[in-house]
């Protein structure tokens, strides 16, 4: 199937997909689905393959190309991530990120080289908006910015926050109003580490 759900509006895409799905696993059947949204592949398939250029990127379960992607591409082609350009410095036992206006400390098991070139990615969910500083060893704070956006999409916030020239988005379960001042976290188990030459992950 060539993108079977392009034309279709989004109500009627949902539908299409569940279609399809509960199709193919009652015939039994293998099938090849082409597509360029990611929430297709994510939603119908059993193992995905990112091509660029006419070149595999990576193949794995949906679970897998999203949690570990290979590289700065497939991280970005499948959903949305955050990548702040930056260094690796290790002070003592601490390891830190330090990407101008963002600089935090990572976790030791974190195992690159200090002073390297990198790219840090983290996707808008494994954000954590506050108004009040948290105390969870989960999380490592990044700063404090000011609200730009915060849409309502069900269930959700698409939020964009502003530290300092640079912005964040971010997925939040709770709603916060423009022009809000608000402490930033990241879920540091989900932090990823690209190599910024080669684009290649490093650790995530």
């Amino acid at each position: 199937m060539d993108e079977p759900f392009s034309n279709l509006d989004a109500r009627i895409r949902v539908m299409a997909r569940a279609f399809v799905k509960d199709i193919q696993r009652k015939l039994g059947i293998t099938t090849i689905l082409v597509t360029h949204d990611p929430a297709d592949a994510l939603t119908l398939a059993d193992r995905i393959t990112v091509l660029r250029r006419g070149s595999i990127q990576q193949i794995g379960l949906p679970n897998e190309i999203y949690d570990k992607p290979v590289n700065v591409f497939v991280a970005n082609f499948i959903g949305d991530i955050n990548l702040f350009n930056g260094l690796i410095i290790g002070k003592g036992n601490k390891v830190y990120f330090d990407g101008g206006d963002v600089k935090i400390q990572l976790p030791p098991s974190i195992n690159v080289q200090g002073n390297e070139d990198v790219i840090l990615g983290i996707r808008p969910e494994d954000v954590v908006l506050s108004k009040e500083v948290i105390n969870n060893n989960d999380l490592t704070y990044v700063g404090k910015g000011i609200v730009e956006i915060s849409e309502f999409a069900g269930g959700k916030f698409n939020v964009m926050v502003k530290l300092q020239s640079t912005e964040v988005k971010v997925v939040s379960s709770t709603s916060f109003g423009l022009g809000e001042p608000v402490h930033m976290y990241f879920n540091i188990h989900k932090i990823k580490i690209f190599d910024k030459q080669t684009e290649k992950l490093l650790y995530g």
